[in-house]
């Protein structure tokens, strides 16, 4: 799974001012994360056919974590967009 840990999740809680300390905890799950290369060579996959779009549940749309997986895979992939 990629998504952030339940205990990380938790914590967050949406809160913008936890934000940044999420998105470095985030990206270290990520980072150790077995299934994420297997999801980063999907993605590259998918994106040499066009655009994908991240779907997530937040009222805020600067401070959730497609906005850290975002960043991630554009880093991962050398995109920006």
């Amino acid at each position: 799974m990629i998504a952030p840990s339940n205990k990380l999740r938790k914590w967050f809680n949406h809160d913008p001012q936890k934000f940044p300390k999420f998105s470095e905890a985030y990206r270290k799950e990520l980072a150790e994360n077995p299934e994420t290369p297997k999801f980063i060579a999907k993605i590259r996959l998918k994106i040499a056919n066009g655009d994908i779009i991240l779907l997530y549940s937040a009222k805020d749309e600067d401070h959730n974590q497609a906005i850290v997986l975002r960043n991630y895979l554009q880093e991962k992939l050398n995109t920006k967009k």
